[in-house]
């Protein structure tokens, strides 16, 4: 088999299909990307308002990233470290801050010396309780479910200690959004002969018959020799089915089932632009703004002299109100900006061109933003990089096991994976 060329399908052109796809098909093989979206980029999507270029999903490069830094150089994609300061708002306070609780060394040495998993906020108290420690214990809750996106209650407390410790100091940012990298992928896939069908949502896979028989929303049925399933986890677990679920026959519910254990968490992304930035005055070189208000965290677009700030509301709590109306979160916002400004509401309305809302819950075919690990993450994970019969393979950054998950990096490398061993096991 090695040497014939097979029709290979792939659902999903986020980057994980898009990394896919060039790997098969410089292999040799016949490789067709089904994708539910009018677009490519799955999660990744930039856009243009106020003539800024906006991302709606992933922005920041979070460290120098092998994969992701290669791919940035290899098409001449430029990206430009971000240095700006750090400022935390307590109270009517606005103050400079590098954002390290008291005690926060001890919480590394202790979650990194943890011999058997458990949810964090079992370990935080097991490990720190009482009053002493209520700062340290809602500053690592506060980052588990803001950074990770992740539920404390059920979430891995040694997958987190992998990826905090090995945190990168440097970050980037792509000038022209990670648009440009998805088009690029795009443009080789299609120069080298692979053809991308946009809305076409997969809906069945019938892998039982010798060739694998897949069925498209509204349209014919396509046969194919292998597939690679490149979706969110959320289109796969049918614990919690939405229109976009995919029905698998023979049903393989004892495996979906299993993806439980790796959690997907979600966040509310706010863009905010004016006709000027008010706050460059008050704080002319700030990166990031932490604070305890409703939407607690805010960044600008420094070095660059923008007048945008964007607010990320995640975890738990984005899929608590995940349900409310982007008026809701336009207000939430501009009360949040005024306390952590000391402004009057008015002050933050004044020359407020542009409010948009990305709720990723309410995305059709993400329904939300990437995963991070529960206890007993390990075994489901390994078993999902094992294909259903040599035959279907499932790729994308919820499969990823290192110490970036949840990043553009992650889908990458995972990416490149799957391809590499669909090509071995041929």
């Amino acid at each position: 088999m090695a040497n014939d060329k097979l029709n290979i399908a792939i659902a999903g052109a986020g980057i994980a299909g898009l990394i896919n796809g060039l790997v098969l098909q410089r292999a040799g093989h016949s490789v067709y990307i089904y994708e539910a979206r009018s677009r490519t980029g799955g999660r990744i999507q930039s856009i243009n308002l106020e003539g800024m270029v906006v991302e709606c999903g992933p922005e920041f490069i979070h460290g120098k990233l092998k994969e992701t830094i290669g791919l940035l150089k290899k098409y001449n994609i430029p990206f430009d470290p971000i240095d700006g300061k750090m400022y935390a708002a307590k109270g009517d306070k606005l103050r400079e801050s590098d954002y390290m609780t008291e005690g926060w060394d001890l919480l590394i040495e202790k979650m990194k010396s943890l011999e058997k998993d458990i949810p964090l906020r079992e370990f935080l108290e097991n490990n720190f309780p009482g009053d002493q420690y209520n700062e340290l214990r809602k500053s690592a809750m506060g980052f588990a479910e803001g950074f990770d996106l992740a539920d404390p209650e059920t979430a891995s407390t040694q997958a987190l200690i992998l990826e905090w410790e090995h945190e990168e100091s440097g970050q980037f940012r792509i000038p022209a959004g990670y648009g440009t990298l998805i088009h690029s992928l795009e443009n080789e896939f299609k120069a080298g002969g692979g053809k991308i069908f946009l809305n076409h949502p997969l809906e069945t896979v019938d892998w039982n018959s010798g060739k694998i028989i897949l069925g498209v929303k509204g349209k014919l049925k396509f046969s194919m020799d292998r597939l690679v399933i490149c979706l969110p986890l959320s289109i796969l677990n049918s614990a919690s089915p939405t229109e976009e679920s995919i029905h698998f026959f023979p049903a393989i519910d004892e495996r979906i089932t299993e993806l439980n254990q790796i959690g997907f968490g979600s966040v509310i992304k706010i863009i905010m632009i004016w006709e000027k930035a008010f706050w460059k005055n008050l704080i002319p070189e700030a990166q990031f703004i932490f604070s305890d208000q409703f939407i607690p965290t805010w960044w600008t677009q420094y070095p660059l002299n923008l007048p945008m700030l964007t607010g990320w509301f995640g975890g738990p709590r984005a899929l608590k109100f995940a349900n409310e109306s982007d008026g809701f979160f336009r207000d939430k916002a501009i009360e949040s900006l005024a306390s952590i400004f000391s402004l009057p509401l008015q002050g933050i309305k004044t020359g407020l061109k542009e409010c948009r809302i990305f709720n990723w819950k309410n995305e059709p075919w993400s329904r939300g933003a990437y995963s991070y690990s529960k206890v007993g993450y390990g075994k489901t994970k390994a078993a999902f990089r094992k294909p259903l019969l040599n035959r279907v393979y499932f790729s994308g950054e919820a499969y990823y096991e290192g110490p970036y998950p949840g990043t553009v990096e992650a889908a990458v490398v995972n990416g490149l994976e799957t391809a590499e061993l669909l090509l071995r096991e041929l």
